[in-house]
This record gives C-alpha cells, structure tokens and sequence, in this order.
C-alpha cells in the first residue's frame, strides 16, 4: 500500500481511495463513534474502538470520501475484510449502496474485487457492503514506483489484468464509469484488483447524466453523450499514458512517441484514446491485441419451453396469482423467467417490477425490496398527480418500511408517518402497499418478478402473505424462479407455506429440455462463436453430441458450447472434458478452492480458511475473491442462509475429484480435519468424514464414537447404530468398550426399527458379556427382536435353549399349546388372590425373576400373530411371575396384553370381565405415568373394540395409541405395527378402500425401510385387498405371492389367514367358485389347527369366507356344498356382533335363492345389519345383488360402492355374494 498519500486525496493512491465516490461534495455526517476515532487518532495518535458491525469487528478506518467511510474488518473466522459504510444514509444513497452490490455481486472475476454482503445492522442502524480486503499499491503506485517507469513485463502484466477486468465487467453488461489509478489496486504478488463499483451501471440502463473523475472522462461524456463501453477504454487509455509518461495525456494525444516504448503499445495507447468512441478498440480486441484469451460476450439464449410457457400463460390468466418456477440449478428458471415477464410486458402491456433474492443479503423484507426499489424507480417517471392518485393515505408509513420510496412518497406531500406502535406501523404499511399496488392494477396488470425466491427470509413471507391475504388481495401476478433443492429448509417458505392465500399457487416443475430443443439451443451458441459459421454440417454434429450429453440441462449445455475449442473435428464434445478445460484454466488459488469444496463433499462454511501447511498460495482461499470467480463461473454455488457454499452441481465434485486423484483427496481430507478440530466445536459428523478420507482410522473411529452419541441424542438413531458400526470396525478397544458399544449399536438399530438387524448385534453382545445375567438378557433381547420382525425361525431357535436355562417350560408344539393355556390360566387365578398387596419397585426384584418376566414378555407379543394360543398360553405364564414380583408396570403390561384373549372368548362373560381389566390396566396407566403402558393399552383398547366389531372407535383408539408411543417413546416398532395392522383392518371394514390402500403403501415402504418382515408381510397383503377393490385382481394375487415368499414361517399363520382371504376373493372376483372351494378346503385343516379360529374376528371371516367359496361352487355345480354353507350360518349365529349375524342373513339368503325359495326379506335384514354395523359396503353389495335380484337397476348400490373405491361395483359385489351373481337374469 502506498502510505505517503492522503487519506481523503481525490486520486490519491491509498487503499482508502477505491471507495470514494466520485460526487460533489457534501456536509459529513459520518456515525458518531467513527468521528470520533478519526478524531482520537489525529489528536492523540489513539484507537477508539468502534463496535462491531454485523458479525464483523471494525478495526480501524483505511479511507474515506464524499459518499462512503472504508474499516478493515474481520470476520467470525479470522479473514480479513473492509467494511463499505454510507456517510448519510439517506434513502437515495442507501439505494445507491444496494445498487453497487447487486450490479457486481455476481460478476465474478479475478480482476475485480470481490463483494461478500450486503446488509443491515439492526442494532446500529447502518447498512454496510462487506468486500474483499486489497492490501496493494493503486496502479501508478504500482507501475511507476519512485516516478520511474516500472518494467515492460510488469506494465504489460498489469494492463493485461486490468483488460480482462474491464471485460469482464462489459461481458456482464455493466459500465464502470469511474475508472482511475486509485481504483486499480495491485497487491504485493502482482495481483490486480478494480474496486469502487459506486457509480457502474447497466450498459442499457439510460442515460443518468455525467458521472467520473475529471481527467478520465471520454470526449464524448463531456459533450452529454451517454457513456458505453468505449468511454470506459478512453479511461483505461488515459491509465495506460500515466503509466508510460509519468501525466495525463492531451486529447487527442499528439503524434510525439514517448522515448523506450514499444510501438504496439504506443499505437494502443492512441488507439484507445481516439476522439471518435467508434474508433477505439473494443475490449475483445484489446486483449486479442495483448495476446490473451478473449471470449466472446454470451448472448441470451432461449429455446423451447412450450409446455411451460402455456402452463404459465394458465396460471397467469386470473390474477391474483402466485406462480413459482421450479427446477434445479442450471435448469433454465431464471431465463424462464424471464421470458414470462417480457411476454407480460409485451403482449398485455404489464407493468414487470423486477427483484431478486441474493444469498449475501440481509436486508429487511429481502424478497420485496428490489421489486419495491423498481415500484420506486417507476413512480418516479409518473406525473405527480398519478403518484398522489394512487397513494392511499397511509403511504407515509410506507415509506417508514420501504425507504425506497422516500423520494416517490415525499414528493407528493403525504406528510409525516403516524406515531404508532412498531406493529402498527407495519400494518399501516401493508395496507397501503395493498391499496398501492390495487390502485395501479386498476389500469394495467401488474406483475412481481423474483428472482431466487429461496432466498427470501421469513419477515418478506410473512409481508407477501398478507399482501395475498383475503380479503380482496391486489389483482397482481407473482412470478418467481425457485430453487428445488434449496426449498425444503428456506426460512421463505416455512414461512409462506402455512400463510393462507387468497389466491391460487401454480407450480411449474422445468424437467430437462427435449433432445430436439438441447440441440437447437447448442447450435444457437456454437452459431456464435469464432470459425463456426462457416461449417454447418460441424456445428450441427456439434450440437448433436452436446443435446445428448448434457441430458438436456441448460447449464451443462451452455457450458460445453462455450467451452468447446475453434470446431475441429478433432475436439472433446463431452461435458467432463469441457469441465476438466474449465478447472484447469482457473488460477491456483481458485482451484484449491474448489478441490477443496468437492472433497468437502457438503457445503462448507464461508470463513473456513485452509490450513497453511498447503502453501501460501492457499492462504484465505475461502474469502470471496476465489468464490466469487467460481461463482461466476456457476462452478460453486451459495446453500443454506448463504453463508455457506458447495460445488454448483454433482457432475463438477466428480470431475474434481476424479482430476484430483486419491492421493490429493487424502491430503484435502487431512487438511479438512485439521481445520474442524481446531474449531471451538468442532462437528462430529464431518471429522468422522474426513479422518476417514485420509486414512486415519483410530482417529477417525474416536470421532464416529463421539457422533454416534450425539446422533442418539438427536433421536438420528439409525445414523448412530451406522457410526457405532464403523467405530468399532476402525478402533481399538478394551474388552468392556466393546461390549458397551455393541450394546449401544443394538440399542440404536432397535430405537431406529430395524430389530431384525438388532437382534443379531444382541447375540454378539452376549457372547462378549463377562457374567451370567447380562448374557441372559441380552439373549432375551435377541429372542424378542427376531420375533417381533418376523424372524420366527431365528427366534425360536434362541428362545428354546434360553428358556430352558431360565426354568420356564414353554409349549414346544401347537397340540399341547392348548392345554399348557388352561393350566396356566387356572394357575393365574391361583396367583391373583396370592399376589403381594404393596407394590415393588423394579430394582427390588431379583434380577432373574425379571429376566424370566421380561422373556414371557417379548415371546408372548413376538409370536401372537404368527401362534396366538402358543402366546396366551406365554403371556399368561408371564403375568403369573409379575403378580409374584409385585412390580405394578410389569403387571399391567401383561395382564393388559392377556385380555385379548379373554376378549376373543365367545362366552360374552369371560369377555366381558376381559374388558374390565383392561380398563384397569389403563387406569394403572396413568397412574404410573408411564406413556408406555398407556400407549399400550390404549391400542389394546382400539384391537378389543375391533373385536367387537366397533370399526371407528377401533380406528380412533389405535391411532391415538400409536401417536402416543411414536411422540413419547423408542422401541415400540411392534406396538406401532400392531396398531397399523388393526387399523387396516378397519378400513377394510369400513369399505374405506382409499385409506385401506395409502395407509397400507405408506407402512409397506417403512417396513421395507427398516427391514421389518412382519409388518411388510401383513401391508402387502391389505394393499392386496386393497387391489381387488381396484379391479385389480391379477396385481393381488402377485402380491400374494411376494408377501409369502417373504414369509417363510412353517406353521398356519396370521399372514396366512389374511393371504386366504385375498386370494378366495380374486378366484370369486374372477367367477372361479369351483377355485375358490377347492383353495378353502386345502387350507381349512391348517386353519384349524393353529388355533387362530379361537379368536373372534378370524373365526367369523374364515366362516364367512368357507360359505362364500362353497355358494360359488353350488352355484357352479359342485354338489353338496350348500349344507356346508348352512353349517357355517349355523356357527354364526353363535356370535356376538353384528358381523356375524348380518354374514349370517347373507349365507341363508343365498341359500335360498339357490333353492328357488323367497330371500328378499333375509337380504333386505343382512343389508340393514351391515348398514348399522358401519360395514357400508358390504351393505352396498348385498343391495347390489338384491336389485339384480329384483331385476331393477342398481344405481344407487353402484354410486354407494364407487364411493367407497369400487372399481367394478358388480365383479366385486360377487365376492360378497357370489350366489347371487350366478343365477340367471
């Protein structure tokens, strides 16, 4: 830096120079704190210290000038900054500060000095740019040191730099209209940076009036043309003479040649400062001039979008409307845009207010505030009375929230805003922007055009929701590119999500362009580059290859096309090869960057610096100047809040990575973790990543060991059994560590649902367990997981030799199940009336008497789907030993569990003093506090009421069951599934064929999730019934089959049963009733002999069922079967609820038509019982058939079943009442 200059010198050469904005002067009014430290340190030679502003501390002021003061500032990581703050921050110059950070803010190159944000210190007031820190000599100090002229090498460096820059910023289309010595910096290296983008502009934007530094201004600004490209380069003339002469040239220079030059750089030197702007050299050949690389400046490029223009013309048609553009990075939103906005201008005369999210931001209502700056801007060019027309009375306010307006609103004279509360004032302000934007909606439609709306914060959600409130919201359109994968964590739409609109939402998802637009849209590009004009046939082929590897991404096509070489046959036409040319032409410092964020392999913090055993090269790497230019270059991308950045697309990681080579990623990964572990919190999660990424696995192990707990502690527990995996698998450890991290892994797998998985990790556990108990439990602990998941083999192959060893003599067969059940049940009364009167606490009982409980426990709920008699005959066993131990949670949950078979019983008092216990067993509950229990036995309470045939109440009790368990609980995967199967069951009842199916699908994805075989088993086969209802019947009986080659228990199972019953319905469905008898009576004596007819539902439906197939084979002509079908009505009639009597009216109306005899009566009854047992469409189906029977459409019957997700109203009526179906009309 060049110290000997003035701070405040117009052109001096200090760092403090680049921000000085070329203004009239005007009276400071600096915020105090900094008057006073410039004071302190004129005075006393002393600091003040200045407070922070934002995350930033302010360390001393480098510079000043008419509109700005510059501090050096240092970030939250240590990296050096300088802050931008206004000197009177006015609306007009706080627009003005907005407007120079978003002109450059993505215009990322290495010649230019990079800004990081833009934002508002809420506490302070004051708004302020945090940019790149330059610590360099301005370009004279730089290129004539001492007054001489510095080496032709160092000049032509320089100039080359200072080329590219310009071009840089004229490619982007932007003016920079102050160029100047004090402007150029160039740091110690060589280095060039231009800052002091104050006065830049859009090369379109009008003409604003004269604006620079006197000296630097082209011949034709001083004659009021508007500035253009041309009178930048004069600028750069007249640097380029400074640096060869020594002064400022006279315009037009004269023909005298300066002594030592070469001529190529004198007659460029007059080239650029020709009177005539026409005359001198454009930027592109300026460099081509100087030997460097010139690409040529992109042209918009849009092709296609047929199907998502129309569907945006839709939405747009009735305003208001809020319409969101969709699609990843790259995906073409932005252009998509865009063109909307340009055909709502174009074609319908709309007013478009254009506006942008930027991740760098953090200004109030970020969302709205360049939409409101163009409102400001267009008010502006309307006539005071049109402005004070449309201004509704609360505008002062307005104009409190948006400063924007301050000149639109004070022009008109509104006065002063009221003095109200801060929330009132705000809704004053809404209003008005209603009424506002209302007013100019009256004369033409009015559309708010956003960009990158993810990044909005919730304050603008909340401000754009109430702006589209009802009632009556502003006839507008809100149009609106968002990112896809950046939606699900906005701050925005957690925001605007749950805002209710008074207008409709259009989303408009960009899939990837058609191979016919890819390749049209390459051709466009190639089109424009040098030497491809004049081959056609090459271009084409070009483009071919281009559309078919970009897979139709805009990005990626846009990328290949403008990278590709002069058009040689010869050249790489792949998307890796374009980028493997873009990575290897950034500057070292950019590709460290980069490498460093695709090993990353995540998004990574802004202010992590590389640590300096990497070179000097790499020091600070991740401040903003070498993001900015991969930014630039859609190489790395903004995430989260912006504060953090990742590689811009997977493709670019891969390409990195793969350049980079194992052992390079390994010293990346070494890097990384040094980095972490050096902060004050380090993560966990990330060091486990990168220790492992550098080979360093004991260390990496001892950090998967401290993620795994905070992973569990995060309730991420099947991230925490993974990391316990790999910790073990890496470390090295005692014999006890294993074993708790053995355990801790199993407990995590069990908390996550994946008990199958568990089980095993338990039997290792237990191998590794140092005494007898422990070993025992955690035997216990395998039994029950493998059970609960449907691992039955396994299950009872651990369970027999561990109940053995424990004294507990469990049924080994079905044929004594029954009877060990009646033993166990008189010994239960025995021990009701001995059980000890006080309860006892769990640790007061002996730890194998608990062993022996537990084990009846987790036997009895593992088998009572797949054996129910075997598992009453356990659990009664097992509430037996807990009356013995007085430990209340113990015997609840038990005695809860055993009700079920009471309740199942047909002798109605066994059922009904069934009920009463568990009523107890809840009250127990409760008092207990113990939302185990109470979850527990409220779903119990909803499988009883499902038992008696209370289909709703059933519903509600096992659902508000499960929500408890899964709010408080872990562990309780088989609680949870128990409750989706009654619930299930429910819907079929209930005809709720819809429910039946998405709840069946969604249980059936998480059972295929964590593994859990019976719980996958049983939600295919409901979405089996589910598909017979659909008309379906062929995608049944595969699921079928699937669900029990899943399901390879031996036995006659529950999932047996169900899979019966859907595949007599498909064979019934399909008018195969000789099928459908022949399929019963195979399965019948299995049925029988597992003893699941004991239970009320299974028994009734398996009777239900056997008549059905045995009408269909009668009416077939199978002989015979019509006394069976009455031998099942007659078991029927023996039942309590009203399934069972409404079935039995239906078989006995059957038989009757069968034999030619009067059945209206018996099937007008059997439709009113299942109508009044909420059984709709099984009531729907008998009325179905008895209008067929009467010979009358069945219209409403059909209506009925349509509803309820009949598909065939008649093919599926004929599995209710397959008889009737059979006779002839």
């Amino acid at each position: 830096m060049h110290k000997d200059a003035p701070a405040d010198a117009p052109d001096g050469d200090s760092f403090a120079a680049q921000f000085a904005a070329a203004e009239p002067p005007r009276p400071r009014e600096a915020p105090a704190e900094h008057t006073r430290a410039r004071l302190a340190a004129q005075l006393f030679g002393a600091a003040l210290q200045v407070p922070p502003l934002g995350p930033y501390a302010v360390l001393r002021e480098i510079g000043h000038g008419a509109m700005g003061v510059v501090h050096e500032g240092r970030g939250p990581g240590g990296q050096q900054v300088a802050l931008k703050t206004l000197r009177r921050p006015d609306p007009a110059a706080i627009a003005r500060l907005k407007k120079e950070f978003r002109n450059v803010v993505d215009v990322g190159h290495a010649n230019l000095v990079a800004v990081y944000e833009l934002a508002l210190d809420q506490a302070r007031g004051e708004w302020y740019i945090a940019m790149e820190y330059v610590p360099g000599d301005s370009w004279l100090a730089h290129l004539r040191p001492a007054g001489e002229r510095a080496p032709e090498a160092v000049l032509r460096a320089a100039l080359g730099q200072l080329a590219s820059g310009v071009y840089a910023l004229h490619r982007a289309g932007l003016l920079h209209r102050d160029l100047k010595p004090s402007n150029v910096l160039v740091t110690a290296e060589g280095r060039l940076k231009i800052v002091d983008f104050g006065l830049a502009r859009l090369a379109d934007g009008g003409h604003e009036g004269l604006a620079g530094t006197a000296g630097y201004l082209a011949p034709e600004l001083l004659a009021g043309a508007p500035p253009s490209p041309a009178s930048d380069w004069f600028a750069v003339g007249v640097m380029l003479y400074e640096a060869l002469a020594g002064r400022r040239p006279r315009v037009p220079p004269g023909p005298t040649a300066i002594d030592g030059i070469p001529a190529d750089l004198q007659a460029l030197c007059r080239d650029l400062l020709a009177e005539n702007p026409g005359a001198r050299p454009s930027g592109r050949d300026l460099l081509l001039r100087l030997g460097l690389d010139a690409p040529p400046a992109p042209s918009p490029v849009f092709v296609g979008r047929a199907d998502e223009l129309a569907a945006c013309a839709r939405a747009l048609d009735d305003a208001p409307a809020l319409l969101l553009l969709v699609g990843p990075s790259g995906a073409g939103k932005s252009a998509l845009l865009a063109r909307v906005a340009a055909d709502l201008h174009d074609r319908r005369g709309a007013l478009v207010l254009h506006g942008r999210c930027y991740a760098g931001e953090s200004v109030p209502y970020k969302a709205l505030d360049g939409v409101v700056e163009a409102l400001a801007q267009h008010l502006e060019t309307c006539s005071p009375g049109h402005v004070l027309n449309a201004m509704p009375e609360e505008a002062a306010d307005l104009r409190r929230v948006f400063p924007a307006l301050h000149r639109a609103v004070g022009a008109v004279g509104l006065g002063e805003p009221v003095d109200a509360a801060p929330r009132e004032t705000r809704r004053r302000a809404v209003a008005a922007l209603r009424r506002l934007l209302a007013e100019l909606a009256s004369a033409r439609p009015i559309v708010l055009a956003i960009d990158d709306l993810q990044w909005g914060d919730a304050d603008s959600a909340r401000l754009l929701g109430e702006l589209l409130a009802p009632p009556d919201p502003p006839p507008i359109v809100v149009a609106a590119s968002v990112r896809s994968d950046a939606r699900p964590g906005s701050a925005f739409f957690a925001e605007l999500d749950a805002a209710p609109l008074a207008c409709p939402i259009h989303e408009v998802e960009l899939a990837p362009l058609g191979p016919a637009e890819a390749e049209r849209m390459a051709a466009t590009i190639l089109a424009e580059g040098p030497g491809r004009g004049d081959d056609p046939g090459l271009r084409q082929r070009l483009a071919a290859a281009i559309a078919r590897e970009s897979q139709g991404s805009p990005l990626f096509i846009e990328a290949m096309a403008q990278r590709l070489g002069d058009g040689a046959e010869g050249v790489a036409t792949s998307l890796d090869g374009a980028l493997q040319a873009e990575v290897a032409a950034l500057e070292p410092g950019e590709r460290l960057a980069l490498e460093r964020l695709a090993v990353a392999g995540r998004p990574l913090r802004r202010d992590l610096a590389l640590p300096r055993e990497l070179g000097a090269a790499a020091a600070r790497v991740l401040d903003g100047a070498a993001l900015a230019v991969l930014g630039a270059r859609r190489l790395v991308r903004p995430c989260g809040e912006g504060d953090s950045v990742e590689t811009y697309h997977d493709r670019v990681r891969e390409v990195v990575l793969h350049r980079l080579g194992a052992a390079g990623r390994r010293d990346h990964h070494r890097a990384l973790a040094r980095a972490l572990a050096a902060a004050p919190d380090p993560d966990p999660d990330e060091l486990v990543l990168h220790c492992h990424g550098a080979d360093d696995l004991p260390l990496a192990s001892r950090w998967a060991l401290r993620a795994a707990e905070r992973a569990a502690a995060a309730l991420a527990f099947a991230r925490a059994a993974s990391l316990y995996e790999k910790a073990l698998s890496w470390g090295t450890y005692p014999p006890e560590h294993v074993l708790k991290y053995t355990i801790a892994r199993a407990d995590a797998l069990v908390y996550a649902g994946r008990c199958a998985e568990a089980a095993p990790v338990y039997l290792t556990a237990a191998a590794l367990a140092p005494d007898r108990l422990q070993e025992l439990e955690l035997r216990g602990r395998a039994v029950e997981h493998y059970l609960v998941s449907g691992r039955v083999d396994a299950g009872l192959h651990v369970l027999g030799p561990l109940a053995h060893e424990l004294g507990l003599p469990f049924p080994a067969t079905s044929a004594g199940t029954a009877l060990r059940l009646v033993g166990e049940l008189a010994r239960l009364a025995i021990a009701r009336r001995r059980a000890p009167r006080e309860p006892v606490a769990a640790e007061d009982v002996a730890a194998e008497l608990r062993l022996r409980i537990d084990l009846c426990w987790s036997a009895g709920k593992g088998l009572g789907f797949i054996d129910p008699i075997r598992a009453a005959a356990i659990s009664a066993q097992g509430l037996r030993l807990a009356l013995a131990s007085g430990e209340p949670r113990r015997i609840a949950r038990a005695a809860a569990y055993l009700t079920i078979v009471d309740i199942n019983a047909p002798d109605p008092r066994r059922a009904s003093a069934a009920a009463r216990e568990l009523a107890l067993a809840r009250g127990l509950a409760t008092r207990l506090s113990d939302p185990h229990l109470t979850g527990l036995t409220t779903i119990l309470t909803g499988v009883a009421a499902l038992n008696n045939g209370q289909w709703r109440r059933a519903l509600a009790g096992v659902e508000s069951g499960a929500d408890l368990l899964r709010a408080r609980c872990v562990d309780v995967h088989w609680e949870r599934a128990i409750a989706h199967a009654m619930a299930m069951h429910a819907h079929l009842m209930l005809g709720d064929f819809a429910g039946l199916r998405a709840r069946a699908e969604s249980w059936q994805h998480e059972a295929e999730d964590i593994g859990d075989r019976f719980a996958l088993v049983v939600a295919i086969l409901y979405t089996a019934h589910a598909a017979v209802a659909a008309g379906e019947p062929a995608r049944a009986r595969a699921a079928v089959r699937k669900a029990l080659s899943l399901w390879p228990y031996e036995g006659f199972s529950f999932q047996h049963w169900l899979a019966l019953g859907v595949e007599v319905d498909c064979d019934l469905y399909d008018g195969r009733g000789r099928e459908a008898w022949a399929r019963v009576e195979r399965a019948w004596p299995a049925l029988v002999r597992s003893q699941l007819m004991r239970m009320q539902i299974p028994r009734i439906d398996a009777h239900r069922l056997r008549a059905s197939a045995a009408l269909a084979a009668a009416r077939a002509g199978q002989r015979g079967l019509i006394r069976a079908a009455a031998a099942d009505a007659a078991v029927l009639a023996g039942e309590r609820i009203e399934l069972a009597h409404a079935a039995e009216d239906l078989i006995r109306a059957q038989i009757a038509a069968l034999r030619r005899r009067p059945a209206a009566d018996l099937l007008q009854r059997a439709a009113d019982r299942f109508t009044g047992g909420n059984m709709p469409a099984l009531a729907a189906a008998v009325r179905h058939g008895h209008d067929r029977q009467l010979g009358r459409p069945p219209t409403a019957a059909e209506l009925a079943l349509v509803r309820c997700g009949v598909r065939d109203p008649s093919r599926w009526s004929a599995t209710v009442a397959p008889a009737l179906y059979a006779m002839p009309q």
